[in-house]
């Protein structure tokens, strides 16, 4: 039915008419809305040449879509993007495989003019397939590329095999006789002046060379590496760099990013069972502490919330839908759910809560720290504190403030800064800082969110 909503703004009053949706078809609208955004940013970065197609699961009405588009709006295209995350799973990964495994065996032509080719009912051109985790039965299928060894050096998996990329690589530099491939050289030493670089080098036989250019490349086979990751993820990605040096010591970490992490679970248990968001993180939280550390949990959740936290704990957070999911099985817990005022200040939870709280990186790792100033399941104020926690303990912290933005949305909002920073530390740009700068810059931001 349509509904008036009167608007005052003031003294002018506003009236208008809306018509609600269920929320089933909310969860369409927001699908679509997902694809286009997803086939937009496929447009855009490749210059029109790629066209982008989601396929939710594998049945009849997901296969016409995906014929109809690609062998449609997008037959002039050079390649296509086809996306099987979170696909549901059904029976076509059969189909699918064959129709994207089209090769080209015939061509009509004029003396000008190609008319047309076979197969005409298959894509013959290049496809590059996305899959994830969530991929379920027959999309989890499609996912499956054998063989899995990696007798290239990598896994085959991976679609790259070193030997060839190298090969290729070697090719290209014959073009240019002022180009010396040298392998097996070390960089012992590297000083930079306004016109240029001064590299020493030595050999696997003990020899020292002096190398002049005007610029340095880094490419350390891949043994460097950045982390980022989001809320939980982001905690993650700070654990990360406190144990990096000792878990894999071959590997270079360039740099630590996170984007509204949980850094203080203390304060954060205190604050998170007043939202409904914050309500399914304590409720998956203590029912996996529960199991991993034996603490009690019969003894600050109620009874009859028992049930709702185990079917949460069961659901995952993949994608916006399993969010909106999440909320109509958390709507229990609004009614019956801890037995306690709060559950920070119990034993054995506070200290499980301590034990599992980042502490400060070491100060040779970059950060950089991205907040939503209108969060309220990890507040502006607690991302503030661990990053002054950081830069007493004199590292070299970027702090990006969002304004208007809550928690579900700051990673989004952020990655481009994020993805920009970690570039730089890959490219060995010096890591700048915030500090010193971080209260008046937490402050602006939240002025501007009101």
């Amino acid at each position: 039915k349509n509904v008036l909503l009167s608007i005052a703004d003031g003294a002018t009053k506003t009236e208008i008419v809306v018509k609600p949706v269920t929320r089933a078809e909310e969860n369409r609208l927001l699908y679509a809305r997902w694809v286009k955004r997803n086939a937009d940013e496929v447009d855009r970065a490749s210059g029109g040449q790629l066209g982008y197609v989601h396929i939710p699961g594998m049945n009849d009405g997901a296969y016409r879509t995906t014929f109809e588009d690609i062998m449609g709006k997008y037959a002039t295209r050079k390649g296509v993007v086809v996306d099987t995350r979170f696909n549901g799973g059904g029976d076509l990964v059969a189909d699918l495989a064959m129709f994207l495994s089209g090769k080209k065996f015939f061509d009509y032509t004029t003396d000008t003019r190609s008319t047309g080719y076979e197969p005409n009912f298959r894509w013959t051109k290049p496809t590059v397939a996305l899959a994830g985790e969530a991929n379920y039965s027959d999309g989890h299928c499609f996912a499956s590329i054998e063989p899995r060894t990696d007798e290239f050096g990598w896994s085959r998996r991976n679609a790259f095999i070193q030997p060839l990329a190298d090969r290729v690589l070697f090719e290209g530099l014959e073009r240019f006789a002022h180009v010396d491939v040298c392998f097996g050289h070390g960089v012992e030493a590297l000083a930079q002046d306004a016109r240029g670089v001064t590299l020493t080098t030595r050999t696997n036989d003990g020899d020292v060379r002096t190398i002049r250019a005007a610029y340095v490349v880094g490419a350390d086979g891949g043994n460097s590496f950045a982390v980022w990751g989001h809320s939980q993820g982001g905690q993650a990605s700070l654990y990360t760099g406190l144990i990096a040096k000792t878990y894999a010591p071959e590997l270079n970490l360039v740099g630590v990013a996170a984007a509204a992490p949980a850094t203080s679970l203390v304060t954060l248990m205190g604050d998170d069972f007043k939202t409904s968001g914050g309500k399914n993180l304590t409720a998956m939280t203590l029912w996996s502490w529960g199991r991993v550390y034996g603490a009690p949990i019969e003894k600050v959740i109620l009874p009859e919330a028992m049930p709702t936290v185990d079917r949460l704990a069961n659901e995952c957070i993949e994608s916006i839908f399993d969010i909106l999911a999440r909320r109509r099985t958390e709507k229990p817990l609004e009614q019956h759910f801890l037995s306690v005022p709060n559950i920070a200040a119990v034993e054995p939870w506070r200290s499980l809560a301590l034990h599992n709280t980042p502490g400060a990186l070491p100060q040779q790792i970059p950060l950089f720290l991205a907040q939503g100033a209108t969060d309220d399941i990890v507040r502006p104020e607690v991302t503030r504190a661990y990053m002054q926690r950081q830069c007493e303990a004199g590292s070299k912290v970027v702090m990006k403030w969002v304004p208007g933005v809550g928690h579900g949305f700051v990673a989004a909002d952020s990655a481009d800064a994020a993805v920009s920073w970690m570039m730089d530390r890959f490219a060995g740009v010096p890591a700048p800082s915030d500090c010193g700068a971080a209260v008046a810059g937490t402050f602006r931001a939240e002025s501007a969110a009101k």
